[in-house]
């Protein structure tokens, strides 16, 4: 398939799923106002419908997000640029974008973006930096003492 002709399918489908997200983020928030209205029966219910809201709310931010990903690809491919790499300025190869159809980036700068922007993994090397003191008595091997624990807790 040619680029031109797989760009003009992925046009398709990006419009199609901005639909999709604009009516579903319009029955949320439909929903959302519904359930604000609602009057409540106990406190369980209450509980239900807050935690029904927050569902409804971060559904909504994730479209919200997806939509505006949408948006700018658009907007890329009315500017031409879009499939080229923000960062290289090279080809996105098609397989790429036909997973990830808003992608700006090609995979090799993704990965050095990524691999640039992680925080040091919390592995087991670490604790060795860590030591117990050494006149310490008890056994590493030895069984904490829950009850004791649990009352200090308390306390």
């Amino acid at each position: 398939m040619k680029r031109t002709e797989f760009l003009k399918r992925v046009e398709q489908r990006l419009r199609k799923r901005r639909q999709e997200l604009i009516a579903a983020m319009s029955g949320e928030l439909k929903e959302l106002r519904l359930t604000n209205d609602r009057l409540v029966g106990d406190m369980a219910d209450l509980a239900v419908e807050e935690d029904y809201g927050q569902v409804n709310a971060n559904l909504a931010e994730v479209a919200s997000e997806e939509l505006r990903l949408i948006d700018r690809a658009l907007e890329r491919m009315a500017a031409g640029t879009y499939g080229i790499c923000e960062d290289c300025g090279k080809a996105i190869p098609m397989a790429r974008l036909e997973a990830l159809p808003f992608a700006v980036q090609c995979l090799r700068c993704r990965q050095q973006a990524e691999r640039e922007s992680a925080t040091p993994s919390r592995t087991v090397e670490h604790w060795s930096r860590l030591s117990l003191p050494e006149d310490d008595d008890e056994s590493i091997e030895s069984e904490p003492d829950f009850n004791s624990v649990a009352s200090e807790l308390a306390a």
